[in-house]
């Protein structure tokens, strides 16, 4: 009998240690494949889709800016997917998979190259300044922004010499153009309700004016630093060029003949 009672408390012993040992299951570490007790899945789910979208746009804005790069120094013919690729953080196959082909990739860049023309302005509503004055702001600016950035030049450049074929299918540039104009044909539009700028002053004609010869200073810098020893690279001649491009602008808007 006293043996029979052994053998019960011993049973009963050995149950309690095996009900004490599952109450730390949740204790495993994540090794084991099990959460930690407390972890709410969903939100480890949302921090790792964050984070591989903010890879993917890091990946693709990397990209993005070596081979704008590759095809300002060597055109779309010359430029090299496998030269682009060894050159970013990530693979040949990521840039496939994000742009797809050549032509893709060149398309991303000239958008790219557009949306920071229009980023990189300074924040001013310049349809609030008196319409002369905004007017050469305008023109300021326009100066300002090609000469500090060469890469969206040449990339036009290149573009023009293929025919416009790659801006001709993005809506992207053709809506960040429409945004330049709409400012200018705003600003033309108060200058005539007050009477200070001619009623038959295009602004289509006065954006080509004014961007036609805030490019030209940018595109032919090296021939006129060649050809009449004009170097834009020095600040006294950069700031007589701007001023005389929003002199032209003023003169444009504001004569009653040409």
């Amino acid at each position: 009998m006293a043996m029979g009672r052994d053998n019960d408390r011993k049973k009963r012993a050995d149950e309690n240690r095996m009900s004490e040992g599952d109450n730390t299951s949740d204790k495993e570490t994540p090794k084991s494949g099990r959460l930690r007790k407390g972890r709410p899945p969903g939100r480890r789910s949302h921090n790792g889709n964050l984070n591989a979208r903010i890879l993917e746009e890091a990946t693709k804005a990397d990209i993005i800016e070596v081979a704008t790069a590759e095809f300002v120094r060597t055109g779309y013919d010359g430029a090299s997917i496998n030269v682009i690729a060894s050159k970013t953080k990530t693979s040949k196959m990521m840039l496939y998979y994000h742009f797809e082909n050549k032509a893709g990739l060149y398309r991303a860049v000239l958008e790219a190259a557009y949306q920071r023309m229009v980023k990189d302005r300074p924040s001013e509503d310049l349809t609030l300044l008196p319409p002369l004055d905004g007017l050469r702001r305008y023109a300021e600016r326009a100066f300002e922004l090609h000469f500090t950035h060469p890469d969206f030049v040449r990339l036009v450049m290149a573009e023009n010499l293929n025919d416009a074929r790659t801006i001709s299918s993005s809506d992207v540039i053709r809506t960040r153009t429409a945004i330049n104009i709409s400012e200018l044909d705003k600003i033309v539009d108060n200058g005539k309700r007050q009477g200070v700028i001619r009623q038959d002053c295009d602004a289509k004609e006065l954006y080509l004016v004014i961007n036609g010869l805030a490019f030209h200073a940018v595109s032919n810098m090296a021939t006129l630093r060649i050809s009449m020893g004009l170097d834009l690279n020095n600040p006294e001649v950069e700031a007589f060029r701007k001023r005389l491009l929003a002199d032209v602008a003023y003169r444009f808007a504001v004569q009653t003949e040409i």
